[in-house]
């Protein structure tokens, strides 16, 4: 039996070609050098009847109307075919090729790819499946017998004779009809696309021996149309898996609030036409929602606003009159009008959204200091002008108006002398302490000449 000049695999008696690498099979000759031979491009083919000439694959000859019933197969398909047969034996002996893809993953490796998937919305698995549909990704693997097919195919020599040609052609249309029949998935995609190289080839050949050949037209058109067909149903397929796997993530994103998020980034407001929002000018944009809005306060988050609109509107409520001690730092402006409305504006610059709340002045009107025992203990306001916040057995808290700082300095001196010295804690705007006997007093300007005042018994007495 012989071997393999290349691989060195045994060969079947009679073989031309290796199934395993599809090189040649010499074959030696018994011819001496000085024994002539005649070589022929191909059979000349003659009708029985006449002897006129007649092209191959013609049923009838032209001349004379025989038909023409002795067709037979060239040696150069016999030889094609059966190496064809051998290596399709071969395969089907060895279906299983190496693992790839997912299969190849290990237990790990897989775990993790579940994970970014999900975090993902399937955005991963979206691209791994465009990829090899797409032709962006590497061939699937072959195995050792598929590639020995794949080079017999595309290096075989086919001979220039018509015969040859469209014999071959025909081959190959039966084969892509073929493999178009059955299941379409990549396995078959690859075959065609391997088949329609080696038709192209022959069809090159064919245009420029014997230009506008029906038989070679048709045999061509036909590949092409099996072609599209294929690239047609995977290119769909693609489509409704892709669709799928979109309305899962759309599921997903709605399911886990992401929809109301993009809701309530793109929602819109409309600025009150009265109340305590004209107090202020209207904002840039519509972007936002309004938060609170009542006869006391008003709340609005603004968003979509940009560094240079948040200065411009804070000039903007300065013309309002939102001047009296103001107070402005890198995220945020507050300050009073001469109503005594307080406003105070926050900007975070990562969010680009401006924060406006506006709060109303507390109603206030001429009170009497009270008479109880606590009362006296501390001393009495300047200004009579203010309200009470709440009053009890315990001690008593209001706000006093039309008390400016330097009043509000001058009553905590007072404070101190009626002998709230014990764990005491002053600054500008703030005053705490307790008296000998466990009496709490705190003082706090609120702002716009307004002094938060409260006293209340020590613990054990309240006991």
């Amino acid at each position: 039996m012989p071997y393999c000049n290349n691989c060195g695999a045994k060969i079947v008696d009679g073989a031309k070609f290796c199934h395993k690498c599809g090189s040649t099979i010499l074959v030696e000759h018994k011819e001496t050098d000085n024994q002539r031979r005649q070589e022929f491009a191909g059979n000349v083919i003659k009708c029985p009847a006449c002897g006129s000439e007649i092209p191959s694959f013609t049923a009838i000859c032209p001349s004379c109307g025989h038909e023409i019933n002795s067709a037979r197969v060239s040696s150069t398909m016999k030889d094609f075919t059966s190496q064809i047969s051998q290596y399709d034996i071969a395969i089907a002996k060895n279906p299983d090729g190496p693992k790839k893809g997912w299969k190849s993953w290990g237990k790990l490796k897989k775990f993790g790819w579940v994970i970014l998937n999900i975090y993902t919305l399937c955005i991963p698995l979206v691209i791994y499946l465009l990829l090899p549909c797409l032709g962006i990704s590497g061939r699937s693997v072959l195995t050792a017998e598929e590639k020995a097919k794949v080079q017999f195919i595309k290096n075989y020599p086919v001979p220039n004779d018509r015969e040859s040609i469209l014999e071959m052609l025909l081959f190959i249309k039966a084969q892509i009809s073929s493999l178009t029949s059955g299941k379409i998935d990549r396995n078959v995609s690859r075959w065609i696309h391997i088949w329609k190289n080696k038709a192209d080839q022959l069809y090159e050949r064919a245009e420029i021996l014997f230009k506008n050949d029906k038989i070679a037209n048709d045999a061509y058109e036909s590949i092409l149309v099996s072609e599209k067909k294929v690239k047609k149903s995977l290119f769909i397929r693609l489509i409704i898996v892709v669709a799928l796997i979109v309305l899962f993530a759309v599921f997903i994103f709605f399911r886990g609030g992401y929809g109301e998020a993009i809701k309530k980034v793109n929602a819109t407001f409309e600025w009150p036409a009265s109340g305590i929002a004209l107090q202020v000018p209207e904002p840039p944009t519509d972007k936002g929602k309004i938060e609170y809005n009542d006869d006391e306060q008003f709340w609005i988050t603004v968003r979509g606003i940009d560094q240079n609109q948040y200065e411009t509107y804070i000039n903007d409520c300065k013309e309002k009159g939102f001047t009296i001690e103001g107070k402005k730092d890198s995220i945020s402006y507050e300050a009073y009008n001469g109503e005594g409305y307080h406003l105070n504006l926050t900007y975070p610059r990562s969010s680009a959204e401006l924060r406006i709340r506006i709060e109303a002045p507390e109603p206030m009107d001429n009170i009497q200091w009270p008479k109880s025992e606590i009362a006296k203990r501390i001393p009495t306001p300047a200004s009579s002008y203010g309200r009470f916040n709440w009053e009890t057995d315990h001690g008593f808290s209001l706000d006093v108006g039309n008390t400016t700082k330097q009043d509000f300095s001058d009553y905590i001196d007072a404070c101190i002398d009626a002998g709230f010295t014990v764990n005491y804690d002053r600054s500008d705007t703030y005053f705490e302490a307790d008296d000998a006997e466990g009496y709490h007093v705190r003082l706090e300007y609120e702002g716009n000449n307004t002094v938060y005042i409260e006293i209340k018994k020590p613990e054990k007495e309240d006991e």
